[in-house]
Formats: C-alpha cells, structure tokens, sequence
C-alpha cells in the first residue's frame, strides 16, 4: 500500500503540474501498456501502475471539458474531446505494450 500511495503522490503532483487532460492520459496509458507484460514486477506495478497512472490520468476532467463544450453548443470539439483522447490513449496503450513485451521476450 505505501507503494501505491508514494506513486499516487507523485502522479498526483505531475497532473497537476501538466494540467492537460489528453497529455497525462496518454503519458499514463502509455506507460500501463508498458507495464503489464512485466509479470514478476509486482511491486513496480503497485507503484507506477495503480499509484502513479492511477492519479496521474484523469477520466472525470476529460468528460467534464467534454460535457463543458456540448453545453456550449460546440458539438463537433466535445465529440473531438472524447474520441480523440480515446484513440490516442489505446494507440499509445498498444505501443507502450509492445515495447513492454519485447523488451520481456
């Protein structure tokens, strides 16, 4: 648990600090993908994938500017912000795993 909450900290601290909800949710599915062929790096994954991708991503602040720009009336940008996070969070997620899984063998 103290792994988790040390990378908690510290995701916390950098998504404050990048303040862009596409930036950090790529940067943190990239590194999840990178993470999970590693299968004996159980405390690692405890601290950079639960703790640190856990509160560095953010989910509730890209569907808030999403439902913000629909309420707006500008339709086509909040479609725009909810699918183009998405692809490029599982385009990133699926490179950050094939790196993962070369470098596993």
């Amino acid at each position: 648990m103290l792994a988790i909450a040390l990378g908690a900290f510290w995701g916390g601290v950098l998504r404050w600090q990048i303040k862009n909800y596409i930036i950090v949710n790529i940067i943190g599915s990239t590194l999840l993908g990178f993470l999970v062929p590693f299968k004996q790096l159980i405390l690692i994954k405890a601290l950079l994938g639960f703790g640190f991708c856990g509160a560095l991503t953010t989910f509730s602040s890209w569907m808030m500017n999403s439902i913000d720009l629909a309420f707006q009336g500008l339709w086509l940008d909040a479609m725009w912000s909810i699918f183009c996070p998405l692809f490029l969070g599982l385009i990133f997620a699926n490179l950050g795993f094939s790196l993962g899984k070369k470098l596993t063998g």
